[in-house]
């Protein structure tokens, strides 16, 4: 029969694995910008960069980045953080 398929990890648990440069990655990731524009930002290699991401796609159970940024915007996974665009300020008034 083979092997049992391991349950998906539920949205706390991948919550609790990505923090650290894994979450400012995971912001900056979901906000559009690439593996060289993100290390320049961190001031960190693009293989570092790289490792990062390779773990955020572990932890999330995804294989690209599309699916990354998906799962991560219907979990959650990401509010604020660098990358994420400025909430409004308390005097914009919408005009």
């Amino acid at each position: 029969m083979g092997t049992p398929r391991r349950p998906w990890p539920d949205t706390k648990a991948i919550i609790l694995t990505i923090h650290g440069e894994d979450d400012k990655i995971l912001g900056l990731v979901v906000a559009g910008h690439n593996m060289n524009a993100i290390g320049e930002r961190l001031s960190i290699s693009y293989h570092t960069v790289n490792n990062h991401v390779r773990n955020i796609y572990r932890k999330l159970h995804v294989r690209s980045r599309a699916s990354v940024v998906a799962k991560a915007l219907r979990e959650d996974l990401v509010q604020g953080g660098p990358g994420a665009p400025e909430p409004p300020s308390e005097t914009d008034t919408g005009e």
